[in-house]
This record gives structure tokens, sequence and C-alpha cells, in this order.
């Protein structure tokens, strides 16, 4: 409905909770709704809404390659202990596991999220962009929200954020990677006895360019991470999805992450596909 130029998708959500849409002649009102776009008749407000076109038989004799695959832009909420992969041949369950999309599209992962961390987990099929949001050139920062055992003194983060940084290069220099510079900053404490019971919430900055496993750094520092949770991705923020769930961007999210990695100085780096950064160790990039 939203790519036939209906309304915004929130807009053709609540209007077919109001059951004003009909596919092939019986109205739904329960969401998700899935229609072949191809095949199925949507009317909405009794206006039969173009189906889309296949290729005639004359197009397939003569060899007119199809229409080009359509771009999907999903946000999935990854909960712990979920590999931030396509696949994985030990058995463990992944984020492509979770969303179930539709229409045939491929789509992998932008970056990594450690095991043990949760949080916003871009999954596209625009190759394109995915490199732009993984590549230092374009300097697309990752937030993550670090929950901590036990009270963080203030005074303590400036401290903290250099020893982040010492230990992560020290870590790249001996495996022969580049560090991603870590930002740390108060976001807030609990109540409670400051040496036992307290909680300190910390935003972590990561710019790309490296690779950088957060919650061994903050360990290696003295911090116990309670939880970890990726929070945005540029200008992409968590939000409207829970743990283990997912759903399509709005649009003008994802005009906001090319609108961002647009222009930028430079040549665009070479695509590699969307795939090519989800695979291998689950790192934070």
């Amino acid at each position: 409905m939203a790519d036939s130029g209906v309304a915004a998708r929130r807009v053709c959500e609540r209007m077919i909770e109001e059951g004003r849409v009909e596919v092939n002649d019986k109205v739904v009102t329960q969401l998700p709704v899935f229609v072949d776009p191809y095949a199925d008749k949507v009317t909405v407000d009794g206006r039969e809404l173009a189906r889309a076109r296949r290729r005639s038989a004359a197009a397939v004799r003569a060899g007119t390659p199809p229409e080009m695959t359509r771009q999907v832009y999903v946000m999935v909420n990854k909960p712990p202990r979920v590999l931030t992969a396509v696949s994985d041949p030990t058995g463990r369950a992944t984020v492509s596991e979770l969303v179930k999309y539709p229409s045939p599209v491929r789509l992998f992962p932008v970056g990594r999220l450690e095991w043990e961390a949760s949080g916003l987990v871009l999954m596209t099929n625009d190759g394109e962009l995915a490199n732009r949001l993984t590549h230092p050139r374009y300097g697309v920062d990752r937030v993550f929200e670090v929950q901590t055992k036990g009270f963080v003194d203030p005074g303590f983060v400036v401290d903290l954020e250099k020893g982040l940084n010492l230990k992560a290069q020290r870590a790249a220099r001996e495996a022969g990677k580049r560090a991603s510079p870590i930002a740390v900053k108060m976001a807030g404490r609990s109540h409670g006895d400051e040496r036992v019971s307290a909680k300190t919430s910390l935003h972590a900055t990561v710019k790309p360019g490296g690779t950088t496993k957060l919650i061994d750094l903050f360990g290696e520092a003295g911090v116990k991470v309670a939880k970890m949770i990726q929070i945005s991705l540029g200008p992409l923020k968590l939000v409207d999805v829970k743990p283990g769930q997912w759903r399509i961007l709005e649009r003008h999210e994802v005009q906001a992450l090319k609108k961002l990695t647009a222009g930028k100085a430079g040549s665009a780096p070479a695509t590699r596909g969307a795939g090519a950064r989800a695979e291998g160790a689950d790192r934070v990039r």
C-alpha cells in the first residue's frame, strides 16, 4: 500500500486495523498482512490498487532482464546470544532466523553485534548502503547503552574512556587489525547502595574502521557489564521494535541513512555486497 502511494506505512497499518482494506474481496484487520503483489487483489476504501507487472512471454523469450530486486531495509532487535550472521554451521540462532520477510529476498546484517550484546541490527539487500555504513570514510557512529553492575563514579568516565581506547589499540595491533575509537559518557544511575545495588548506565559511541569487543574491554577496565544494547546506528534509532522482533524501516529512516553517507569526501568504496561483512566472528564494528 505504501509503495502504491496510498499513505505512509503507519497510516496504512491503521487503515487495515480500521477495516478499510480488502484482500481478494475479504476484509483484513489483523497485522501483518502478506500478499502476492502480482496476483492478489488489494482494495482500499473500495478502490483497487494496481498490481505489480510481470514480464511478458515475449520479453522472456527476448531475454529482457527482469526488474531489479526491490531494496529492503529491516530493523531487528537482536536478543543476547543470537549470532549476527545469515547462518551458523554450529547451529546457533542467527538474526536472519528472526526475520520472516514475505518476499524471497536475501537480507544481510550490516556490521556485527557481539554474541552477548543486544539491540539494533540493520538488515538489507542494499550492498552499496551497507558498505557505506561500515566504511570508515563515512564515519557512521554506533551508540551502545552499557548497563554496569555497581556504581561508576562520573569522575572515572574520562579515565575509563582513555583506558578502553588504549586496550582496544593494543589488542588490535596484536591481531594485525585496526581499533575502532570509543567515546564514553555518563547516561544515568539508579538508586541504591553505591557499591552494591546501584546500577550505572553509560553511552559508548564507537567509530567505524576496526574491530572492538566492548564487553571484554569494559571487563579488563574493571567495569562489569550487565547489559550492552546498541541503541543507534547513525540517525537510525532503536524504536518500535521489541527484543526478538523486527520491522521494515520507514521511508524517512532510509532517506536519513542515505543522506548521511552521500556527498562524503572521496570516492565511494567498492561494493562487496551486503553480506560481505556479515560472516565471521561476532564483533562490534
